[in-house]
């Protein structure tokens, strides 16, 4: 995995590059600032943004690394992180506050893309609930179809949208997105 760090000051290279090291993360390559950044972004799988006061563009660019799924730490002053920890809340970032030892950037380091890990499995099953969410929604209108157009009661109609969809090989939704192109 490639990682990419932006703005750390040359005296801090050198730590930092241990830490990814220790953290397990691989290699880094260093940039001063984010336009520079943009170009190497697309093989980043982990960004480590030194600044000693946050601007909104930075915020901003981590809250967009966030959205695309790459793991984050924005390495700040301990008086500028309580701010940075709110703008950047839901953005898998983790907000470190410096001075820090090499093992501990490297443990921020680690929590950083464990977090990150962790943020898409929850991702991925909030989407799962949501499609199954929207399937109990399509299948029970289908249900009060059957029961408005052929007088089922709606016990009877839940069977037969089991049993068709059992008998036919597909999914209970796809029974009820016939019955409803049918009747509705």
């Amino acid at each position: 995995m490639k990682n990419l760090v932006i703005a750390a000051p040359s005296e801090l290279q050198n730590t930092i590059d241990a830490a990814l090291s220790a953290a397990g993360a691989g290699e880094a390559r260093h940039v001063k600032t984010l336009s520079s950044a943009q170009e190497f972004l697309g093989e980043a799988g982990f960004v480590l943004l030194v600044s000693g006061r946050c601007t909104d563009a930075q915020i901003l660019f981590l809250k967009n690394l966030g959205e695309r799924g790459v793991a984050s730490a924005l390495l700040t002053t301990r008086s500028e992180a309580p701010r940075a920890e709110q703008q950047l809340l839901m953005a898998r970032c983790l907000v470190l506050c410096a001075p820090l030892s090499s093992k501990e950037l490297a443990m921020g380091i680690r929590m950083a893309l464990s977090i990150s890990r962790k943020f898409t499995a929850l991702q991925k099953q909030n989407e799962q609930l949501r499609q199954r969410l929207e399937d109990f929604k399509i299948i029970d209108r289908a249900k009060c179809c059957l029961v408005a157009v052929l007088g089922m009661d709606e016990e009877r109609a839940h069977r037969y949208i089991q049993k068709r969809a059992m008998d036919m090989r597909l999914s209970q939704r796809e029974i009820a997105e016939d019955i409803l192109k049918t009747y509705e």
